[in-house]
């Protein structure tokens, strides 16, 4: 079985507002993330796929490790299958907010079809085309921030 460390970052705009891709290969609206790299830090992978994907310069939100002041506790880690046996990740789950929010959005091509800051009340509509796991942690992102 081929087991992968990913990373999702929940960035969180000042309106409250959550920023979404549209993926490509699962057609779904999903926060950005991706695969942490070999050698590669959780935190750094975090604020590069946010990057890579966006164009957007993040800074990861929450606690720090008490030993590694360099490091942002996860709030959280989930399990995803992507074929039974076969292919997992392992999502270290992240907030964050835009270093310049006036900065431009980029989309990129090879991976998404469509980026879009969205309301929590949009996500949580039941006709909105994400995961019901994604659209949980916006709620508790939500209604933890200030």
């Amino acid at each position: 079985m081929d087991r992968y460390f990913n990373v999702t970052v929940y960035v969180i705009n000042k309106d409250k507002k959550f920023l979404f891709i549209r993926h490509k290969k699962l057609q779904k609206w999903l926060p950005p993330g991706g695969h942490v790299e070999k050698n590669e830090i959780p935190d750094d992978a975090a604020v590069r796929e946010v990057k890579e994907e966006t164009g957007l310069d993040v800074e990861l939100q929450g606690e720090k490790f008490p030993r590694e002041t360099d490091c942002v506790r996860p709030y959280g880690i989930q399990r995803n299958v992507i074929k039974e046996g076969e292919h997992e990740h392992m999502d270290l789950i992240y907030w964050a907010k835009p270093v310049d929010e006036s900065e431009n959005l980029i989309l990129n091509e090879q991976e998404t079809e469509g980026i879009k800051w969205y309301s929590i009340e949009e996500i949580l509509d039941p006709g909105f085309d994400s995961f019901e796991e994604t659209k949980k942690w916006c709620k508790r992102f939500f209604d933890t921030i200030d």
